[in-house]
């Protein structure tokens, strides 16, 4: 088997390196597959590509059969060893620092509202990956109490975690982030934020991707009656906004 021209080598390559990374963004966008899964289908793709091209069709060797071999020839073949156990080598690192590094653990916050300089206003949630429920019940006024887990895979020093901020200027705002220091793929996270009504008057929640939950345990219906209001939004899931009750009629109107 004779060895394919160069020009056509190339283009070969070219070709299927594009046309695997229009693939690859696409099913990011669309939210099927996380950075890592691209990453490590390329690498297996050409390192298969590469085993097969020369470790077994090995163009240009069996034509080359009863001739001597060429300085040129054996100096080739032992470049195609040292790209073949560069390749393994990489991906297995890349592997490694992928998947065999987990972070991430269950958390559990509580902000004693008292403590805080003012009674905040607003109660703003954001994250880049995660599901978040809201729960406005009649809860202790003094309380916010957030439970999750966090989950995901990342280079050896990356950590996740959550923080929380209060500033009093231009409103009074409580900040809750469920962030991510280094570089960490398959990043999930769930939280459970459970909230009195109190005197707050918005509650934002801002995520990059995941779902968002809002329901209403009070006995007074405080979303009926717009206060707190929400502000919900997420590039990437769904919103289930809260059940509004309809008033049923009085004695007086069915009359």
């Amino acid at each position: 088997m004779e060895a394919p021209a160069a020009g056509l080598t190339r283009a070969s390559l070219a070709l299927g390196l594009v046309v695997g990374s229009v693939q690859g963004l696409g099913r990011m966008a669309a939210g099927a597959h996380f950075l890592s899964d691209v990453i490590w289908s390329a690498l297996l793709a050409l390192g298969l590509a590469h085993l097969l091209y020369h470790h077994i069709l090995r163009p240009g060797v069996r034509g080359a059969a009863n001739r001597s071999e060429s300085a040129m020839q054996w100096v080739w073949r032992r470049q195609n060893r040292w790209i073949t156990w560069l390749t393994l080598l990489g991906a297995a690192l890349v592997l490694l620092a992928l998947f065999v590094t987990p972070h991430g653990k269950p958390f559990s916050t509580q902000v004693d509202l008292g403590l805080l300089p003012q009674s905040p206003r607003v109660l703003e949630v954001t994250a880049a990956a995660a599901n978040i429920e809201i729960v406005i019940g009649d809860f202790p006024k003094s309380q916010i109490l957030v439970d999750g887990e966090l989950h995901g895979f990342g280079m050896p020093g990356s950590r996740l975690g959550t923080s929380m901020a209060f500033r009093s200027a231009p409103i009074p705002t409580l900040s809750y982030r469920i962030e991510e220091q280094g570089w960490i793929t398959d990043l999930s996270a769930s939280a459970t934020i459970r909230v009195p009504p109190g005197d707050l008057q918005l509650i934002v929640v801002r995520l990059h991707q995941g779902n968002i939950q809002v329901t209403d345990t009070t006995r007074r219906r405080v979303l009926d009656n717009g206060a707190p209001q929400i502000d919900l939004h997420t590039d990437a899931g769904r919103v289930q906004q809260p059940q509004r009750t309809t008033p049923s009629p009085s004695a007086d109107s069915r009359r």
